[in-house]
């Protein structure tokens, strides 16, 4: 399958990977969060997991095998720059310029690739970090903080422009969000009104 449709021929000797490797990091990095995910749910077949490893393998081996850059294809382009995302979505200086930099191609190529997926890099960039900002509001491990803590974790410049922009992409407000915390006695003070008209 690897010859077929990764390299024509296949590879003289086995290959080793390693993060020491700087240019083979990324794409290691990528391969390692696909199989987690892949392998970390219950089912058997899953096509689109299945091309991004073998896009991933062919782009390790045509980089090691010829020298030449890696990453090269399209959608390897766009799993690298995902990747580099969920990375660094804590800095408040992530745009699409600091990603193409990183993957050292142009804003307006990484652009293209990421319009034949769906959203702007921009839009996946903002998308990220309200669902990363959902999920700590949600979790009752996050009561401690307040909603500017977690807009500034997540590199939101600021609390207002977090709030707009989570109502509109939620229909709630952060605080609507957060999980109700019963103080002493409320629950059960609930449980006996209830009770009281259920016998009446």
């Amino acid at each position: 399958m690897f010859a077929e449709r990764c390299l024509p021929g296949g590879v003289p000797a086995p290959l080793v990977f390693g993060r020491g490797a700087t240019d083979e990091a990324p794409l290691l990095r990528c391969l390692e969060t696909v199989l987690a995910d892949r392998f970390g749910r219950s089912g058997t077949g899953d096509a689109a997991a299945e091309r991004t490893v073998l896009e991933l393998l062919r782009s390790l081996a045509v980089l090691r095998g010829d020298g030449g850059r890696g990453g090269g294809e399209p959608g390897t382009r766009l799993l690298l720059a995902k990747e580099h995302i969920d990375r660094h979505l804590a800095d408040p200086r992530l745009g699409p310029e600091h990603v193409a930099h990183a993957l050292g191609i142009s804003t307006r190529r990484l652009s293209r690739d990421f319009r034949r997926a769906g959203p702007s890099p921009s839009r996946y960039i903002l998308e990220r970090r309200l669902e990363r900002a959902r999920q700590d509001l949600a979790d009752p491990a996050s009561a401690r903080l307040t909603v500017a803590d977690i807009a500034h974790r997540w590199g939101f410049a600021g609390q207002p422009h977090f709030t707009r922009v989570f109502r509109d992409r939620f229909g709630r407000t952060p605080g609507e969000v957060r999980p109700a915390v019963m103080g002493p006695g409320r629950a059960d003070s609930a449980v006996v009104r209830q009770s009281s008209r259920d016998t009446l």
